[in-house]
């Protein structure tokens, strides 16, 4: 059943009109929406998508950056990031969150499959995991939800990707490729991994997941021993990213790739440490992830390390 129009928004505009508005074809906004998570309709009771004004002046916007030959994921992700706050956890999944938060798993079981059996895994993601884990933490964040609350409901959407994931992996028998997927040391967030490896199972990729909070050595010890095509690595928090950023030029013998929310103010960073910056949702990123690690290594990244940057990386401050 199509889900209700916001009556607090102004949500007036058509496609046709919104195209009109801004320039891009309405097959485009279509596949914006489907792979970039933007921008998001609400929907009349007829089912037809409606854009309030704050989503046409966003559009616009990001039409004049990828007329420059910006991709759009990258501006979607770094005008959410830098200009906008996180998109809102869509209206349908309200009840959901509701029981999660409330620790009534029987109603958030029944809430999730209701959402969850019309959607093939990646929008299962695009559309009910990914938004709730964002919209969990910016509630933790602000005070609106305990921290017993925020590990229960981000625990039950762990436990949803590990299950496709599992299913992921017993249709994919023959991968073509392997990619390391983890954090490192200090970093506990789990949810940006599992996302992405759930999305590379789904592209016929194995994804050899290294779990959290691992020591740098270790993901060197696992390049050298299983010689991935791909090493992932996710932050959530922005804390002394450019010694981070150093530590990880000091990895051989695979294309490094760093994504997770934290990643929107830091690509620049990242690649002047040759690493391959992957800012914004997982899902709008898995195709430039499969296409870069495929085209590596470069001529110019015989090494990753600018030398003066590692002998003196600066930290930078917490967002």
């Amino acid at each position: 059943m199509p889900t209700q129009a916001n009556p607090r928004s102004d949500a007036r505009y058509s496609i046709a009109a919104v195209s009109k508005l801004t320039g891009v074809s309405c097959h485009t906004l279509r596949i914006w929406e489907r792979r970039h998570g933007f921008p998001l309709p609400h929907r009349s009771p007829a089912g037809h998508r409606r854009y309030d004004l704050a989503q046409v002046e966003l559009l616009r916007r990001i039409a004049r950056e990828t007329q420059t030959g910006r991709h759009p994921g990258d501006v979607i992700a770094e005008l959410r990031g830098l200009n906008s706050p996180p998109p809102p956890c869509p209206l349908e999944t309200e009840p959901l969150l509701t029981a999660l938060l409330a620790a009534d798993l029987d109603a958030a079981e029944r809430a999730y499959q209701s959402l969850a059996d019309p959607l093939p895994p990646p929008l299962r993601v695009s559309r009910i995991i990914e938004p709730l884990l964002i919209e969990i933490g910016e509630r933790w964040f602000q005070g609106s939800c305990q921290v017993y609350q925020e590990r229960c409901a981000s625990g039950f959407l762990r436990r949803k990707l590990s299950l496709m994931i599992d299913q992921a992996q017993a249709q994919n028998p023959s991968p073509t490729h392997r990619a390391l997927v983890g954090t490192l040391q200090g970093e506990r967030h789990e949810g940006g991994a599992l996302i992405l490896s759930l999305l590379l199972e789904l592209a016929g990729w194995r994804a050899i997941s290294l779990g959290v909070d691992l020591p740098l050595a270790e993901f060197q010890k696992a390049i050298d021993y299983w010689k991935p095509s791909a090493v992932c690595i996710s932050f959530v928090m922005s804390g002394h990213l450019n010694q981070r950023f150093a530590e990880l030029a000091t990895l051989r013998g695979a294309p490094v790739f760093v994504g997770g929310r934290s990643l929107v103010n830091y690509s620049r960073q990242a690649r002047r440490y040759h690493l391959i910056p992957l800012p914004g949702p997982a899902s709008s990123t898995i195709e430039r992830l499969i296409h870069e690690a495929r085209n590596w290594p470069r001529p110019t990244e015989t090494t990753r390390s600018p030398t003066r940057e590692l002998s003196t990386p600066q930290p930078t401050s917490r967002s």
